[in-house]
């Protein structure tokens, strides 16, 4: 049997509320590293770069915010 979390096979399946409380809980608190940070913004940069280059165009461009 494989071990439970680490195969996709648990995608989709209903946490206890008393579950995801504890998973919240564990990650509060915690940011990510400076490293991260720096390969989270190389990444978009990227990715905007690609978006930018096909011609990718805003869909709020010229309207207005009311």
């Amino acid at each position: 049997m494989m071990p439970s979390g680490v195969y996709p096979g648990n995608k989709g399946k209903i946490l206890s509320k008393e579950h995801r409380a504890k998973l919240s809980a564990a990650r509060m608190g915690k940011s990510p590293s400076e490293e991260t940070r720096m390969k989270m913004s190389e990444t978009n940069k990227e990715t905007w770069k690609k978006k930018v280059a096909a011609g990718y165009e805003s869909p709020q461009k010229g309207k207005s915010r009311d």
